[in-house]
């Protein structure tokens, strides 16, 4: 009989382990309670009725109190076989009493023996513990760095008892640790049984230097990835075009586990020579890619036609799920898409009202069918977008883009929209000056943080001999421009761009962009702060980025659940310097 439950005369049935073996007969055992002299945590008492189900013999089971000098168990078989009762443990004839609890395992990282510690995640101290009565024991750890004292780190009441040890941002505390597991009866009790210490050793990487990267692209002409994204587990999403040869590009997403290997990778092109390109890419709570951006197909021999919003879901395992139909979303283009709490989809871009006027888009769509649930548009005079949103706490759209007057000069802008209302209400809206220089402003990029302060990235420069700078600024929730974040930076070499912002639901960000060298080329520039207050890294320092021919950009960043900091892009093929490589790469936080 195995699991079997033995009943608690004073109120209350547990699970038991139990083994009934009787050699020659199958059997059928029914337990019932019988009078106890005692509460059940000093004695209890057991009866058993076993039949035979071969003969319907009774064979007769029977316990004394566990409270007297040895436990007895007596065994009336009215069969010619051997019987026999034992628990698990394999003690038998033994019935369970009351002992204390007891630790039987402590592993670190899954392992008995764990080494070193050198990637962004979370280390996991697990200790099994068991006990004999229906309360689960408590489980207290304890830890020590670098020889020093023991010092409590978590208590857990019942199971699970997994400790989680964060190797996350630029404050991870590198060297060597100790853990060990006290079991208890109650938290509050004393020290029953211990199991330890383990020792392993965390060695991370000081904080902005590289951990992978990689490169791919198609056979002839230029590839570029446009936006990436972390998922909850710290894989990574990306999404952007690779041309193809029959002519034309086509949408490329791929997906990386958190080590940097490749796991899937889809091309979308739905005409031969159409112009396709992935520019946002978004993932749900079940691990579904989403993928926006929009086509173009040929018109005659040289010329593309009017642009149409592409999205598409591909499954965890890289299928797509479903596409937009074609034609179904003309005259507009989707930039950025962003998943809410019901998994569906927040799009922004642009919508074209004719051959020169365009509209920002805000666009929803199902999640599950990709049917339109609503879109919006709104602009100025002239060519307007939207470059990126974000959603907050309570589900408000925020979005960054430009907007043109007659005269095609631009100012950034930042609004804030009220998504449960029927026409999408603007909250507020703050926007860039424009002055008789000329000012050319964008807002290429933003990151929400947990106080919903906003990060805005973009460019800024005055015409027509000005260059463009990369820039930075913070907005409070409220629509007023803040004072914590103020960058305006320029090598003067060449035009340069903040193209991305990114955070993390801890509060840690980055921002990414182009920044100009003397010799012509231009370099992915990335800058990681795990607060808004103080930035921890730059990459590169400064100087020229590479062989003289070879530039880098980064389109794109993102920060994952520890505070991995990766960037999209491309970057020049060194073994044909006239095309681009998709880009990607991370840095330890």
């Amino acid at each position: 009989m195995s699991p079997g439950r033995d009943f608690n005369p004073g109120g209350g049935v547990r699970e038991v382990r139990w083994r009934v073996a009787l050699s020659s007969a199958a059997l059928v055992v029914a337990l019932s309670p019988t009078a106890c002299s005692t509460a059940f945590d000093e004695a209890y008492a057991y009866a058993a009725m076993v039949t035979d189900s071969t003969t319907d013999e009774p064979v007769t089971v029977t316990a004394t109190e566990p409270g007297e000098t040895s436990a007895t168990t007596s065994i009336e078989s009215s069969t010619s076989g051997d019987a026999t009762i034992d628990d698990t443990s394999g003690t038998t004839g033994e019935l369970p009493v009351d002992e204390p609890p007891t630790l039987v395992d402590l592993r670190v990282g899954g392992s008995v023996a764990p080494g070193v510690f050198s990637t962004p995640g979370l280390v996991h101290v697990v200790a099994e513990a068991i006990d004999d009565d229906e309360t689960p024991p408590a489980v207290v750890f304890y830890e020590s760095r670098d020889g020093g004292p023991w010092t409590e780190v978590a208590a857990i009441s019942e199971p699970p008892y997994t400790y989680a040890i964060e190797i996350t941002g630029a404050d991870y505390s590198n060297g060597a640790r100790s853990v060990r597991a006290v079991a208890r009866e109650q938290l509050q009790g004393p020290d029953e049984d211990d199991a330890g210490p383990i020792d392993f050793t965390i060695a991370v990487p000081p904080g902005g230097t590289q951990w992978w990267s990689a490169q791919r692209g198609a056979d002839q002409g230029d590839s570029e990835a446009l936006d990436l994204v972390f998922d909850g587990a710290g894989n990574l999403y990306v999404t952007g075009y690779t041309s193809q040869l029959q002519g034309g590009r086509a949408i490329w997403v791929a997906r990386y586990l958190v080590s940097g290997q490749l796991q899937w990778q889809a091309e979308v092109q739905r005409g031969a020579k159409d112009l396709s390109v992935g520019r946002g890419v978004a993932v749900d709570s079940q691990g579904n890619a989403f993928v926006v951006g929009s086509i173009q197909e040929l018109d005659g021999q040289i010329d593309y036609g009017v642009p149409e919003l592409y999205v598409a879901r591909f499954n965890p395992s890289g299928e797509l799920a479903w596409e937009s139909d074609p034609g179904k979303f003309t005259l507009r283009a989707g930039y950025a898409v962003v998943c809410d709490e019901s998994d569906n989809l927040v799009i922004t871009g642009e919508r074209h009202v004719d051959g020169v006027d365009r509209d920002v888009l805000l666009m929803g769509v199902n999640g599950d069918s990709g049917s339109q649930r609503f879109s919006f548009s709104f602009g100025g005079e002239r060519g307007d977008v939207g470059h990126d949103l974000a959603l907050t706490g309570d589900g408000d759209a925020v979005i960054v883009g430009a907007l043109a007057n007659a005269d095609d000069q631009t100012r950034a802008f930042v609004r804030r929209h009220d998504l449960d209302s029927d026409s999408k209400d603007t909250l507020w809206v703050w926007e860039s000056d424009v002055n008789s220089s000329g000012y050319q402003d964008e807002a290429l990029s933003l990151a929400i943080l947990p106080d919903e302060r906003i990060i805005v990235a973009g460019s800024k420069r005055a015409l027509p001999s000005g260059t463009p700078k990369r820039i930075a600024f913070d907005v409070l929730p409220t629509g007023v421009l803040g004072d914590a974040l103020d960058l305006e930076l320029s090598n003067q070499y060449g035009p340069e761009s903040m193209r991305a912002a990114a955070a993390n639901a801890a509060g840690r960000f980055a921002l990414a962009g182009v920044e100009s060298h003397p010799q012509g080329t231009r370099a992915a520039w990335t800058q990681y702060y795990p607060s808004v207050e103080l930035y921890a890294w730059i990459d590169p320092e400064g100087g020229p980025a590479g062989p003289l021919e070879i530039s880098y950009e980064a389109n794109a960043v993102a920060v994952g659940p520890q505070g991995t900091v990766a960037i999209a892009g491309h970057a020049t093929d060194e073994e044909d310097p006239g095309r681009t490589l998709i880009l990607v790469r991370t840095y330890y936080p």
